[in-house]
């Protein structure tokens, strides 16, 4: 392998070794400047201070509630009268360390895909979902968004 560079250093007129001796470094030298200039790096890393006044917390807890999703108070009643009206059959609904744990029987998973979206737009969140068996039975856990 070194013969074959050597070689094709001795091929090369002498303009060109001294184009390439000095070029080649200068155009690597030139490509690393552009690629770290390129990624904004800055040493030392800039440390952000979190402004501690009353006003510029309420205005991040006011942002903070606009991307979250009230979470909706529900009953072992309530979530009974969603599955029935999904079409879900034998349905039990336990209440579990603040989350819920609701189980039954559906046609499908678009029943299951119906609860879960409609759980998520009331605030609630998924832990787990079991499916086995024919005809399917389903059990989901639920915890209300932190």
């Amino acid at each position: 392998m070194l013969r074959v560079w050597q070689e094709f250093w001795q091929q090369r007129a002498p303009r060109e070794q001294a184009l390439l001796r000095w070029g080649g470094p200068l155009a690597l030298l030139l490509v690393l400047y552009l690629l770290v200039g390129q990624l904004n790096l800055r040493w030392p890393p800039t440390s952000h201070t979190l402004d501690a006044s009353p006003q510029a917390l309420d205005l991040l807890v006011e942002q903070a509630q606009r991307h979250l999703r009230p979470v909706q108070p529900m009953t072992a009643d309530r979530w009974r009268l969603l599955l029935r009206e999904q079409g879900w059959r034998e349905t039990q609904v336990l209440e579990q360390d603040g989350g819920w744990q609701v189980s039954g029987q559906v046609q499908g998973p678009r029943q299951v895909e119906a609860l879960l979206s409609w759980a998520q737009q009331q605030g609630w969140l998924w832990t787990s979902v079991a499916l086995e068996g024919q005809p399917l039975q389903v059990r989901v856990q639920l915890v209300a968004f932190p």
